[in-house]
């Protein structure tokens, strides 16, 4: 009996355990905070004895004797032929912003697909046991599909309205809005209609830019089987949604939500300077940085002069994240073109995080219990801002309208106001009580892949079900036809029944008056 039981005891433990595996993760945003997001993921994988080859723009992993990478730096250079970022801070018009993305974006996938590392990797005899990619730019399936290895999506957010439809998961404009429309449930009537239309337009815009990433793979890669059926037949998607910025809605199996704060990394120590002036600041100090894509140089001479002199008015020391040397800077601030940000929002005496409003920055003040100000730009970011301010972590700017007193009045409210600190430990807490952290479920479940391969034992029929089907427009349609026509049908009888009785009318009529006569 005892030996029954240690042969099943080892079997069971055998069946838990992932040999070394041979992983590919492709991930092409040009945007740091997307790639940074997943670096616990890769060390921890990386710590279990896997071998990692990590395709994208920046080196984000140093010095890791199990992690390869293939750097795609010349996305950069792309970007800034395009201008794109600038003209975002410059608040040039929408369609023209749209317009260079998409130009932008389109030279940039085929840069990446044609990448001499990248070939290199097609050709290469040794397989592929997992691929990982963003499921935002979702060309990079078509790249997996060429290595013939099974494939995690992954988001540094939540995903959007394709992405759950794609995952097999609830996707009703009303019940479950999108991440991109910041309106608290329940949703009013306008707030109804902006969304159902919202959606609509999200599912065109996608098939468009389906079929150009579509033309890219096929171009660079030969591949033409279409990116919407080899979306359907990913075995995973990771995604981090925060229940403190996205709508709670029920996940099909073929979703782990990882959420939030799954790039947060263990503590390290400061910088001996940067310690020291954060221990000697006597009224705390206030950290302001714009990300990683954003650059304060950016910012209008209006914009920045506002800043200075809003910040030179306080009795706080400033720490501002700015890529150049201010000269006339306030005697209380201090300028550093890099900051070890998680550990630096983890000291006691930063007071307040004024932020661009990106979901890691966002969630990186939440976790430390630190209030926030948000001056939104782009993407995500107003959103974020709007969702913030209804949870009570902060307040929010527009940075194209800051004047010095509205700017001073706003910092002072949320440094001097306890219930913004209070409201986000209090979150925060409730978040983090969690049985397994997002990591260990990332990791559970990628393992769970290279176990077991597939999951089309997950595979959610809601995937396959046309638009016009999950809105019951088909449904609203045949009931409206067969109401028509029975009330026409109706009508129609109820005219004749109306003739016959007038004719009926008379004749009687008739036989009464010949009676008579």
């Amino acid at each position: 009996m005892k030996c029954a039981l240690v042969l099943c005891s080892l079997s069971f433990l055998y069946s838990q355990i992932c040999h070394s595996a041979n992983i590919v993760a492709f991930m092409p945003s040009p945007f740091y905070s997307h790639q940074i997001a997943f670096k616990p993921l890769w060390l921890a994988l990386a710590k279990r004895g896997h071998k990692i080859t990590l395709i994208q723009p920046n080196v984000i992993v140093e010095n890791n004797e199990n992690i390869t990478h293939i750097v795609l730096n010349g996305t950069y250079d792309i970007l800034d032929k395009y201008n794109h970022v600038h003209s975002l801070v410059e608040g040039q018009s929408v369609m023209k912003v749209l317009y260079a993305a998409l130009e932008a974006v389109m030279e940039g996938l085929e840069y990446q697909l044609t990448h001499p590392g990248v070939q290199e990797l097609l050709k290469g005899e040794k397989k592929v046991d997992l691929f990982f990619t963003e499921f935002l730019l979702t060309f990079g399936f078509s790249l997996g599909r060429s290595l013939n290895a099974p494939m995690i999506g992954v988001v540094s957010m939540d995903t959007t309205i394709e992405g759950h439809m794609s995952a097999g998961n609830p996707t009703h404009p009303v019940m479950y809005p999108d991440r991109d429309m910041p309106y608290p449930l329940p949703l009013t009537l306008k707030e109804r209609m902006l969304n159902t239309l919202h959606w609509l337009v999200d599912r065109v815009m996608n098939e468009i830019f389906l079929n150009l990433q579509d033309r890219v793979a096929s171009k660079c890669l030969g591949q033409q089987i279409p990116l919407n059926d080899i979306i359907k037949n990913v075995s995973l998607v990771f995604i981090n949604a925060n229940p403190l910025f996205n709508v709670v809605r029920p996940l099909g199996p073929k979703t782990v939500n990882i959420g939030g704060g799954v790039h947060l990394m263990e503590p390290q120590p400061l910088p001996t300077e940067l310690q020291d002036y954060l221990d000697n600041a006597r009224n705390g100090v206030i950290y302001f940085s714009l990300g990683s894509t954003i650059s304060s140089k950016h910012l209008s001479n209006t914009t920045k002069e506002v800043i200075l002199k809003t910040f030179s008015q306080l009795p706080h020391d400033i720490l501002w994240k700015f890529d150049e040397e201010i000269v006339s800077k306030p005697k209380n601030m201090k300028i550093m073109r890099w900051t070890p940000q998680q550990d630096l929002l983890r000291h006691k005496n930063i007071k307040l995080f004024i932020t661009q409003g990106g979901l890691q920055s966002v969630e990186e003040a939440i976790f430390n219990y630190v209030p926030m100000i948000v001056l939104p730009f782009f993407g995500d970011q107003h959103n974020n801002a709007e969702k913030m301010v209804a949870r009570g972590f902060g307040l929010t700017l527009d940075h194209n309208k800051l004047d010095v007193r509205t700017f001073r009045s706003a910092i002072l409210e949320v440094i001097n106001n306890p219930k913004y600190r209070e409201r986000t430990k209090e979150s925060a807490d409730l978040v983090m009580d969690q049985p397994m952290s997002g990591l260990e479920k990332a990791v559970w479940w990628t393992e769970y892949v290279l176990r077991h391969g597939q999951t089309d034992h997950f595979r959610n029929t809601l995937s396959d079900i046309p638009w016009y089907q999950f809105l019951l427009l088909d449904v609203i349609l045949c009931f409206l036809v067969i109401t028509v026509i029975v009330a026409y049908v109706s009508f129609k009888l109820l005219q004749l029944l109306k003739c016959l009785a007038y004719k009926l009318y008379g004749k009687l009529t008739r036989k009464i008056k010949t009676k008579i006569n």
